[in-house]
């Protein structure tokens, strides 16, 4: 069916990103019905015996979790190590690994990914909490054929205390209702979804996978997927508790917006949904590019400058010149570019 879908494409709208043609080795493990909770670990010990016990406690019966640990960089935490260990050799339905060095936030989703055998995946923070009823109320979903499920969710934080009700069709999508979406490419560029709080088809996220440079996976893969023709399905009730606070790593895009971009400008939207397209990737554009020149990214940096996305209004215009001078003097014009772009972020 996926194929079909790909011959039917016309030469512009084919998909500026890789999707794999999965052999029968790649999907003989995946057992229907079973849904995999992926639970990537690197130092939060307590949040992460949180994040597995509510797991765990899960009514639907035919779950496996899936714990990948990154090192710090002076090796791995060894008390997480001992517990998940533990608590692996004690529950068949737990399975633990640990890289050898630190993959990165998206490259440890990728490691986890290669060894679900789900036909279901959903990946959360291991400071994150799914309420007992969530996989059951996924799979709920599933039954409708649905590719993407995704829920609302309370956000909390260090403590556990649930700050608010995070809407997720109140935010910027009142347009949604319970059930099928009929606008996957709307939901997806609006930024409704988050990995914490969705459930993905696993074929579907082996053939599109993750990039290890960006750890902003959670929008690429929703936009990747809504490109590709997925179908997505909306619960509207809070199913899961995202862990808001300043240690959050599993969560944290910080460094990766130039690689985000560069998955995600060429993606074609239709015509109705292009000022959305827009309006999220625009305020990227000036960190984006920033973090290219300190790279020496300079390719990136210039993909990006030309880009009919990059906002040129106003002091934007001047600093879109600066970062184009500082492509050939750098030494020179950086201190200048950073220090006006923050001075006149710190007014908005």
């Amino acid at each position: 069916m996926f194929g079909s879908l790909l011959a039917g494409l016309t030469a512009t709208q084919q998909l500026p990103f890789v999707v794999k043609n999965l052999d029968r080795q790649s999907t003989a493990k995946i057992q229907k019905g079973r849904v995999s909770i992926v639970i990537p670990a690197y130092d939060r010990l307590i949040y992460l015996q949180k994040a597995v016990t509510a797991a765990l406690n899960q009514t639907y019966p035919d779950i496996e979790i899936i714990i990948s640990q990154n090192p710090r960089p002076e090796g791995l935490h060894a008390t997480i190590r001992n517990w998940a260990e533990e608590q692996a050799r004690l529950n068949p339905r737990i399975k633990y690994y640990y890289n050898d060095k630190n993959l990165g936030i998206s490259g440890n989703y990728k490691a986890c990914l290669e060894r679900v055998t789900g036909e279901y995946t959903t990946i959360i923070g291991d400071d994150d909490i799914q309420l007992p009823d969530c996989v059951e109320k996924y799979m709920a979903g599933a039954a409708h054929g649905a590719d993407v499920i995704f829920c609302n969710r309370y956000l909390i934080n260090e403590y556990g205390q649930r700050i608010r009700e995070e809407h997720v069709r109140l935010e910027n999508g009142s347009f949604l209702t319970a059930g099928p979406v009929q606008d996957c490419e709307k939901v997806a560029w609006l930024n409704l979804i988050m990995l914490t709080g969705a459930a993905v088809r696993t074929e579907k996220l082996l053939q599109i996978g993750f990039d290890p440079d960006n750890n902003l996976e959670d929008y690429a893969l929703f936009v990747k997927l809504a490109a590709t023709g997925a179908s997505f399905y909306f619960i509207d009730q809070l199913l899961v508790e995202f862990r808001v606070h300043s240690h959050s790593l599993t969560g944290s895009g910080k460094g990766t917006f130039h690689h985000l971009l560069r998955h995600i400008i060429p993606i074609q939207v239709r015509a109705e949904n292009e000022a959305l397209k827009g309006k999220f990737i625009s305020p990227l554009m000036i960190p984006a590019v920033n973090l290219c020149l300190r790279e020496g990214n300079q390719g990136l940096a210039k993909y990006l400058l030309s880009s009919g996305y990059y906002p040129r209004e106003g002091w934007m215009a001047i600093v879109w010149l600066l970062q184009r001078a500082m492509l050939a003097y750098p030494h020179v014009i950086a201190p200048m570019v950073f220090s006006l772009y923050y001075h006149k972020r710190s007014k908005i």
